[in-house]
């Protein structure tokens, strides 16, 4: 997720919080799920038959759609409650101001002991699926090694499901039972799942963004001072927004560094770090620079600044990558997720525009 000054310790937050409020919606849909009939996930456009009782024993299944994740997806999880309501309990017990950052990585290590997902199925665009067959295969794609289950909408559906290899470490045998049980009902049910109309997500990515990056005041990792004239220098700029935090936002990173170095003239990409916003958080900043060395970034990386905090509250996953023209105003929907050939697509888009 987006911004925070000190990335280990919110990002524990945050998923403590979403470790709660994962196990109330399990609960919400084994009442609304009558027993062996389909459930419809219509942000993704699946639809798949789960028997109710398995959602009593740990079984969460939550979809996602457009500007949600970056493909329209549908995850299976399984949780063991008793588990994580004990460390809720715990967690809830350390008074205000004396949870540090390592008290949280350490409740959050032992949160994920019960905590395995068991499936995932992404929509991915099928005119994106054929270009990637064609260019050579998938790997390198979020989706690679997955199986091909379905068509529809547009769309390619791939998933990756099954009880092989399953990870049980850490569990005992009433909880070891539990997660094959809900591994085996999800095996099935994906076996059986419905193609059905896609829905639009409500909650997109660009419909909480506003029209034009706010002025602003910051510093670039090195240490200099950069404003919202930095988008004059150039008719389009490519703003990745990342975190130091986040695996896929780090890994594209060489292949944009190799990419800013080809831009067409006219056009410059620019990085923001979402979780680094003050030239006094030290350790953040030699985080990043580390970062970007590592993979060869000569490209500009600015600190977001408490002038861009509300404009990151906007942005609900990183990365996020979008088009700013020489005035600072936002060109198109912004992409969510990794993928640099979107991006070459968006602004190959909009430069034949004009």
């Amino acid at each position: 997720m987006v911004h925070s000054k000190r990335p280990g310790l919110r990002r524990a937050k945050f998923l403590s919080v979403s470790l709660l409020s994962l196990v109330f919606s399990s609960l919400c849909l084994s009442c609304s799920q009558d027993k062996a009939e389909y459930t419809d996930f219509a942000s993704c456009g699946m639809s798949l038959p789960v028997d109710r009782s398995y959602v009593d024993k740990g079984l969460l299944l939550q979809s996602f759609g457009r500007g949600e994740s970056e493909y329209p997806a549908l995850y299976a999880y399984f949780q063991y409650i008793p588990a994580l309501e004990a460390l809720n309990e715990e967690m809830g017990k350390v008074a205000d101001g004396e949870m540090t950052e390592e008290m949280f990585d350490g409740f959050m290590e032992r949160a994920m002991l019960h905590y395995r997902q068991l499936a995932v199925a992404y929509a991915v665009p099928k005119a994106e699926y054929e270009d990637a067959v064609r260019d050579g295969g998938l790997d390198g794609k979020p989706y690679a090694g997955m199986k091909k289950i379905g068509s529809r909408n547009d769309y390619v559906y791939l998933a990756s499901y099954g009880r092989t290899g399953l990870d049980s470490d850490g569990m005992d045998a009433e909880e070891k039972s539990l997660y094959e049980d809900c591994a085996r009902e999800v095996e099935k049910a994906f076996r059986k799942v419905r193609f059905i109309d896609m829905e639009d997500s409500s909650m997109t990515a660009s419909s909480a963004m506003p029209a034009s990056v706010p002025d602003f005041q910051s510093f670039d990792v090195q240490g200099k001072p950069v404003s919202q004239e930095l988008f004059s220098v150039a008719d389009l700029t490519v703003v990745n927004v990342w975190g130091t935090f986040c695996g896929p936002c780090i890994k594209e990173l060489p292949e944009l560094a190799e990419w800013s170095d080809s831009l067409p003239a006219g056009v410059q990409l620019v990085g923001l770090v979402c979780d680094v916003s003050s030239p006094d958080d030290a350790a953040g900043i030699q985080e990043a620079r580390d970062i970007l060395d590592k993979a060869g970034v000569r490209f500009t990386n600015v600190l977001a600044s408490d002038d861009l905090q509300v404009f990151l509250s906007g942005i609900q996953f990183v990365p996020t990558t979008f088009l700013v023209d020489g005035k600072g105003n936002i060109i198109g929907d912004p992409i969510v997720g990794a993928d640099v050939r979107k991006y070459k697509r968006a602004v190959d888009a909009c430069l034949q525009k004009k």
